[in-house]
């Protein structure tokens, strides 16, 4: 994997190396504190595009000068993520079970 800063994370290196994690193992990763738990899911992937979401991806939602990707966590919710990292509250209830969130 690698960050480039104008274009977020290069998934399509990355996802051919992408092993699954754990909620506890991104929670480790990223020194954050859950906010609310879904079910055992197991991150299958990582997008920090909400049009790009797949099923059991973790979105992590960035804020930068013309979005903030906490605007689109309902949006990322409805296409099957498995979870997103945030850095404040969001707008967004979902009847999923197995969405979670993690706040750094």
């Amino acid at each position: 994997m690698f960050w480039n800063v104008t274009q977020g994370f290069s998934l399509d290196v990355y996802e051919k190396h992408m092993e699954i994690l754990s909620l506890e193992e991104v929670v480790k990763a990223v020194c954050g504190q859950v906010v609310s738990k879904g079910r055992d899911v197991r991150i299958q992937g990582i997008s920090t595009d909400s049009r790009k979401i797949r099923t059991g991806d973790l979105f992590f939602a960035l804020k930068g000068e013309c979005y903030d990707g906490h605007q689109f966590i309902s949006q990322v919710i409805n296409a099957g993520a498995g979870g997103a990292v945030v850095s404040h509250e969001f707008m967004g209830n979902s009847e999923r079970k197995d969405f979670f969130s993690i706040r750094v």
